[in-house]
């Protein structure tokens, strides 16, 4: 009689122990018990077929939104200053104001007050844009905002272990 060894005699105890909780993942459920097939295998997303989108968030359209509830910001605080606006407008995700040359130092004070402005002369006009390191800041918590509004609304279906993340500038994956 052939004698076997410990590693063969475990290497079959381990087949047969993988198989036996294999089988429910592998056949069809109809035949097997209720207490074994309950042991089935739950497949994620990747490996049932999957699906991959790729958004892109419009951060220039969240800009322009800010810039416009800014331009409503410089009107009211202008009118309780007492400057005289003569023109204000926004173009180009920038805010364009015309005023006088007697006001020019009230309104200089109200733009160094709010520290995300600057600000430039361009002919009668002052020109107001966001300062870079307010954008750049402010496109971040966007892009950040969204990967977590996504992140909830998948974890809500109940999706098995999703990768959600950040690709590129203004895309979430």
């Amino acid at each position: 009689m052939k004698k076997y060894s410990l590693k063969f005699i475990s290497t079959i105890a381990i087949v047969i122990f993988s198989l036996f909780f294999a089988i429910p993942s592998l056949v069809n459920n109809n035949f097997l018990p209720g207490w074994w097939s309950k042991n089935k295998l739950k497949l994620g997303l990747d490996l049932q077929g999957g699906s991959q989108l790729l958004l892109q968030v419009e951060t220039n359209e969240a800009i322009n939104e800010k810039l416009q509830n800014q331009l409503e910001d410089i009107r009211t605080s202008s009118s309780e200053k007492g400057i005289r606006i003569e023109d204000i407008k926004l173009i180009d995700n920038k805010i364009n104001i015309k005023i006088s040359k007697e006001d020019f130092q009230k309104f200089e004070k109200i733009i160094k007050d709010n520290s995300q402005l600057e600000y430039k002369v361009v002919d009668e006009y002052i020109e107001i844009n966001f300062s870079e390191k307010y954008l750049r800041e402010f496109q971040n918590s966007i892009i950040l905002q969204s990967l977590e509004i996504i992140r909830k609304r998948v974890d809500e279906v109940g999706t098995n272990e999703p990768v959600i993340q950040i690709q590129g500038k203004q895309r979430v994956l």
